[in-house]
């Protein structure tokens, strides 16, 4: 059997490894908000709002080799819940909302992954994308009806900042 016990070295890499991600993270939450236009920030905040659907995408279609069209119907429950969170209770914190949110997201797939598992390839993709054309009515409907197509508009506290105008969640 094979020693897995870690040696210096990989101790070393990993800490240094940890150490420029901190420090990477550091900069991304404290420098660079002082120093990019809106504008940037702005498209910067869409960005880490995509990565986690993108390595989603990756387990499912790369390590598993599955084809699914449900991970953004996840995500948009998980933005709905954010979205309304944050409008009805704007005090709030913003990470217990993301936690929340998160969980809601996870929940639904996991409603929807129990029957779903059964299956493989097309029929996967094809109950999957049922789910997501399910989730993309029901939100299309409930934006047209509810609140109009701008979405949900929020004087919220956005992470302590108060917002200027109206603030739409996740922006």
């Amino acid at each position: 059997m094979a020693d897995v016990t870690p040696t210096v070295e990989a101790l070393r890499r990993w800490l240094a490894v940890a150490a420029a991600s901190v420090l990477g993270l550091l900069l991304v939450v404290v420098v660079l908000p002082g120093v990019l236009s809106n504008y940037v920030l702005g498209i910067g905040t869409i960005v880490l709002f995509t990565i986690p659907g993108a390595v989603a995408l990756n387990i499912v279609f790369g390590l598993c080799g599955q084809i699914s069209a449900g991970n953004a119907a996840f995500l948009a429950i998980g933005a709905f819940v954010a979205a309304g969170l944050t409008n009805s209770s704007p005090d709030m914190p913003t990470l217990l909302v993301l936690l929340i949110a998160a969980a809601v997201g996870a929940l639904a797939g996991v409603l929807v992954g129990a029957p779903a598992v059964r299956v493989r390839g097309l029929l996967l993709l094809v109950s999957t994308l049922a789910v997501h054309f399910i989730v993309l009515d029901s939100t299309e409907t409930y934006q047209k009806d509810e609140v109009g197509q701008a979405g949900l508009a929020s004087e919220a506290h956005a992470g302590g900042v108060p917002a200027v105008g109206p603030r739409y969640p996740g922006c």
